[in-house]
């Protein structure tokens, strides 16, 4: 097995900085702002119905017609402008169910975005949380590697002095393999959490070569 793709610092970044990248980042935040934005966008149009209606228009028309002769020809302008009020009071009940309804859904809107907020910081925090147990779930596999290797290593010279049997370094062995799966479970596990934080946070992961090669494995 390649070890390498096991490499890691075991660095965790700061909780806030990580709550606030996700905040700022992740799509399906910004999905459900764009959702709010427009509900509260259609509040406005609904409303809009109440308020009186004014257009205003404007247009110029320019005749010329052209003869040989001196009193056949022809030029004039024309300019027409004005405005008209309109306002509808006989659709007002609609126009205020209409009104409230948009208010109802953009309450939803909110809602829906606040729970996607709290959705992101708990799964921040559970993914923080894991980083953690893993990182030190490592460093007490280190120790109980470098232990292992020194039964190895004492087992071995109890054998060479005749005070020790092939079953004790046997067995020194057997604890050797499992400590260093221990210890390989925890780097795994840190490095899975790891990359998860990277999609959490709205991050392109730079490790899913690592674990696509752990999964080859």
């Amino acid at each position: 097995m390649d070890r390498s793709v096991l490499t890691t610092d075991f660095a965790i970044e700061d909780l806030a900085t990580l709550y606030a990248e996700a905040l700022a980042n992740r799509l399906d935040l910004k999905s459900e702002q764009h959702r709010l934005e427009a509900r509260r966008d259609d509040v406005t149009t609904a409303t809009g119905n109440l308020w009186p209606r004014i257009d205003l228009y404007a247009d110029w028309t320019r005749y010329n017609n052209q003869s040989p002769f001196r009193f056949g020809s022809q030029e004039s302008q024309n300019w027409r402008y004005g405005y008209s009020v309109s306002w509808n009071v006989f659709d007002r009940m609609q126009t205020l169910a209409g009104r409230s309804q948009a208010k109802a859904s953009a309450r939803i809107a909110e809602y829906n975005l606040e729970q996607v907020r709290l959705d992101a910081q708990l799964e921040v925090r559970q993914l923080y949380n894991t980083m953690i147990e893993a990182r030190e779930k490592t460093y007490v596999s280190n120790e109980t590697v470098a232990q292992a290797q020194e039964e190895v290593r004492l087992a071995a010279e109890r054998f060479r002095v005749g005070a020790g049997t092939t079953l004790d370094q046997i067995n020194a062995q057997n604890n050797l393999a499992s400590a260093r799966a221990e210890e390989v479970r925890a780097i795994v596990e840190f490095l899975a959490a790891e990359v998860q934080m990277e999609r959490a946070v709205g991050r392109f992961s730079l490790y899913t070569g690592q674990i696509d090669a752990l999964q080859d494995e």
